[in-house]
């Protein structure tokens, strides 16, 4: 699993490529969910594959790659200099099993936007 942090301006779109790599399974779900608290039941911003989520062409063996994208109004009514949790979770459905792996935890920050609100028309 890999633990990050996520930090960008507050009400921008954001953009992020990342990778899977040796995992062989489909993937047959993808959430990207962010929350005020880890223990919080709903989430502040929640993304999903195919929402927010796309698989991207690669040529490298052995590895999917996956681009998630944050609209700006995703983030315009979160708090800045606060962290907010999230994973990426993949879901992988077989024969007989189903495997949920979380690959990607960590932290947002959200800086403050300058022109918020007071510049834009």
């Amino acid at each position: 699993m890999i633990e990050t942090e996520f930090n960008f301006v507050r009400g921008t779109t954001y953009s992020r490529n990342f990778n899977l790599t040796d995992y062989d399974a489909n993937i047959d779900e993808m959430y990207f969910t962010v929350k005020e608290s880890e223990k919080d039941r709903l989430p502040v911003i929640k993304k999903t594959l195919g929402n927010g989520i796309t698989q991207l062409e690669t040529e490298e063996e052995n590895t999917k790659s996956y681009n998630l994208l944050i609209n700006s109004d995703d983030t315009e009514n979160l708090q800045v200099d606060k962290p907010y949790y999230f994973d990426v979770k993949i879901v992988t459905y077989g024969e007989n099993t189903t495997i949920k792996k979380v690959i990607i935890k960590g932290t947002i920050t959200l800086s403050a936007n300058i022109t918020w609100k007071y510049n834009e028309s």
